[in-house]
């Protein structure tokens, strides 16, 4: 098939042509890019200086590692390293401090051998639930690799990682078996 040749008056016609199509696609780019920010990038998380209110109590010696804030759901959650304390003492730290903070409907659980989205971890975790004036409260901690894995940071040794998560209350009535 013989090869056409275009008169050199079709050029600036062709070009002209092509530049509509890449700014039409430009465009649509940016749009589809503004829609998947505006239905997904606002629910990622962002860092945040928020401090951690007056009313949740720190272990001695706690380092804080990052912190972030779902805009979208309004939960801000602050990740630390207590040294020097295991789960259970987290645990018995925490049920005996939230109350005298003014935290109601403490609950506690906890969990070995953990499985998470596939990854197996040896280590145990607490799970401390709390309610406040409008404000619920998730804790958890863990030692060995998943604290390393909570916290995103390497975990010195006889330390656990602890994820402090602050959202609006739901409502939900304290269970009759947390309630001090």
């Amino acid at each position: 098939m013989p090869d056409t040749i275009l008169p050199a008056q079709a050029l600036p016609g062709i070009l002209r042509q092509r530049r509509w199509q890449l700014a039409a696609v430009a465009v649509l780019l940016v749009l589809a890019g503004l829609v998947g920010y505006l239905i997904h990038g606002a629910a990622m998380p962002s860092v945040t200086d928020k401090p951690l209110p007056a009313n949740v109590p720190l272990p001695a010696h706690a380092t804080l590692t990052r912190a972030e804030h779902f805009v979208n759901d309004d939960i801000f959650n602050w990740y630390y390293i207590v040294p020097r304390m295991d789960d259970d003492a987290v645990s018995t730290y925490y049920q005996a401090q939230l109350p005298k903070h003014g935290w109601h409907c403490v609950a506690a659980t906890k969990s070995t051998n953990i499985t998470f989205y596939g990854q197996h971890f040896t280590a145990s975790s607490v799970y401390i639930t709390a309610l406040n004036a409008g404000t619920k409260m998730q804790l958890y901690t863990a030692g060995g690799d998943y604290g390393a894995f909570l916290v995103e940071d390497d975990l010195p040794d006889n330390a656990v990682g602890l994820k402090i998560s602050l959202e609006p209350e739901s409502h939900a009535p304290c269970p009759a078996s947390s309630r001090p």
